[in-house]
């Protein structure tokens, strides 16, 4: 029998405890901070039928949906139709979907935390199932609900230790009168934003090229194309704010206000920077656009905008929604040289915080044992993190309490039963301590250190 091959799938990971539980960690921050601003939680399947997802992310976006084959008996004439589910692409098409069928878009602000699945080519730092962390503000209008999506996506990026970070704001009305003022056809214009949301990742030069490139082979009309390509360099942004056709779009004086009141209302938050060339790829944005980039960083760790006609497009029900998405991936690997879970040295360091507060029972005497379970189960009901003994030598059993970094053990053997208490020790600097089991609380406050 051939040897299996035991690894994950390509872009997907397992976590061992210490990233998971950093993670969890991460996740109930973000909740509380989530909730403090308003939002409410909203839970949706991992999978959509095709249909409710399909023509929404743009062309590029749809080739990356992850299809699932049909079930049961297929007929011939559905031999080209095999697929009329799929997973996730993001949460929040699934969420719209939702939200209009609750008939809850009037007013309501959900967050989301949860995986996604994208059929990409698997990269370093690029998952084809990772996790995103949403809000979205039904109902809301400009500005409202660009400036509660920045501060509560802000405020998450605070909780979560994240350190020097820029927002960039743009408005895709904006790009539209970038391409109104180079007479690019409205039939190119999509190729155009396709290359452009490229240009912090690929840079100027290379975005250039592509979009000659591009415009060479796909274009209606290459001409204007390749006039603004060769215009594409880092002074350029300065310019297209003082291109008639941009300069008169009412998105400016958006942006501006946005601007405005984040810098001038919220004394922590970060530099705001109106950038004309942010271009978000996702065909549903219709206004308001943003990403997020941590210091040295060239990924966005968070994005987002307005998207007022998805709605409509999901459930013919029309709202206005305003929503962003944190980039938990990005974010957790932002301190690291590696992922979370490649380095066991890494496991050990972020393991220590909770290893050292949870209690190590050995299990003295065999005749002990339905005393002792019944001892690790009084001191889990203090609300105490256990981990009991399955036996052995109690020179091995300790050995096992320090490998897994185990600082308080407790020793319950025949002396201990015949006087009705328990030995904690301290196994950072050996101190015992004898506590009655009618006085179990004094274990909590050891190990809290209260």
């Amino acid at each position: 029998m051939a040897k299996r091959n035991t690894k994950p799938a390509s872009g997907t990971r397992d976590f061992l405890p210490a990233a998971l539980l950093r993670r969890r960690a991460a996740i109930r921050r973000l909740e509380e901070v989530f909730e403090q601003h308003g939002f409410l939680p909203l839970e949706t399947p991992a999978f959509e039928r095709l249909e409710t997802l399909e023509g929404l992310y743009g062309e590029e976006g749809d080739k990356l949906i992850f299809k699932i084959l049909r079930r049961g008996d297929i007929s011939e004439q559905d031999a080209d139709n095999l697929a009329d589910l799929a997973l996730r692409y993001d949460l929040t098409v699934p969420a719209a979907r939702a939200v209009a069928q609750a008939g809850l878009q009037h007013n309501f602000r959900r967050y989301q935390i949860g995986p996604v699945w994208r059929a990409e080519r698997a990269a370093a730092g690029r998952f084809r199932e990772f996790w995103q962390c949403d809000v979205d503000l039904y109902g809301v209008g400009s500005p409202a609900g660009e400036i509660e999506t920045l501060l509560a996506l802000h405020a998450g990026l605070q909780a979560l230790e994240v350190g020097d970070y820029t927002i960039y704001i743009n408005a895709r009305p904006l790009l539209v009168a970038l391409c109104d003022a180079f007479a690019i056809d409205s039939a190119d214009r999509k190729l155009v934003l396709i290359v452009l949301d490229k240009l912090d990742k690929i840079g100027f030069e290379k975005t250039a090229e592509e979009l000659k490139t591009r415009a060479t082979q796909e274009a209606q009309n290459a001409k204007p194309i390749i006039e603004l390509a060769t215009r594409l360099t880092p002074d350029f942004r300065e310019q297209v704010l003082a291109l008639e056709e941009v300069a008169e779009s009412d998105s400016v004086q958006l942006l501006q206000e946005i601007q405005s009141c984040l810098t001038r209302g919220v004394q922590d938050l970060p530099a705001v920077v109106l950038d004309p060339l942010l271009a978000r790829g996702l065909d549903y944005y219709t206004g308001f656009i943003f990403e997020i980039r941590a210091e040295g960083g060239k990924d966005a760790i968070a994005g987002g905008g307005r998207y007022d006609d998805l709605m409509k497009a999901v459930s013919g029900v029309a709202s206005q929604v305003c929503g962003g998405s944190l980039g938990l991936e990005r974010i957790l690997a932002l301190d690291e040289a590696e992922l979370p879970n490649t380095k066991q040295s890494d496991n050990k360091q972020g393991l220590q915080q909770t290893q050292q507060q949870t209690l190590h029972i050995t299990l003295f005497d065999e005749t002990l044992r339905a005393q002792t379970y019944q001892l690790s189960q009084e001191l889990r009901g203090l609300g105490l993190a256990v981990f009991t003994e399955s036996g052995g030598k109690l020179a091995t059993q300790l050995k096992r309490a320090d490998e897994a970094e185990h600082r308080w053990c407790v020793f319950y053997g025949s002396d201990e039963a015949q006087s009705r208490s328990l030995t904690l020790k301290d196994l950072a600097n050996g101190e015992e301590h004898k506590i009655a089991l009618d006085n179990l609380e004094a274990v909590k406050k050891l190990v809290r250190g209260t």
